[in-house]
């Protein structure tokens, strides 16, 4: 069993299985739906701010341990985006959204974030692609 999951699964009714995936890992509880209600939360996934998301989570008391067991991710890695580090590419936002409950289709617009379009500008001028 992970790190994090203990009082969850202590807490389950007697006679309830602990849930595991199709490997045989425990998978942890979904999140409570009400911690993606609150404006700045909204805010927070609207804008792509995953450092600000996962410290809204922590303030709920779901720590950065349990944020990287859900997500995939390296407890130093939430750390790091928490602190800042941005999270701009598709996969990893998909893998998270998937990882903390969230339907990605909400979370992920179709429309490219401006630091993406600025990330591709960049490349393109590296590369002497012309502008489009």
């Amino acid at each position: 069993m992970g790190y994090g999951h203990a009082g969850e699964l202590a807490a389950m009714p007697p006679g309830k299985s602990i849930p595991r995936d199709a490997a045989g890992r425990i998978t942890p509880p979904p999140l409570d739906a009400a911690l993606w209600e609150p404006p700045a939360m909204r805010a927070a996934l609207r804008d792509r701010d995953i450092g600000a998301v996962y410290r809204m989570l922590c303030d709920a008391g779901i720590g950065q341990r349990q944020i990287a067991e859900r997500t995939g991710q390296a407890q130093s890695e939430v750390s790091e985006i928490c602190n800042g580090r941005q999270v701009i590419v598709y996969d990893v936002l998909t893998r998270i959204a998937d990882g903390l409950g969230y339907r990605a289709d909400t979370w992920v617009w179709p429309t490219p974030h401006p630091s993406t379009m600025v990330l591709t500008m960049e490349v393109n001028r590296r590369r002497g692609t012309p502008r489009k």
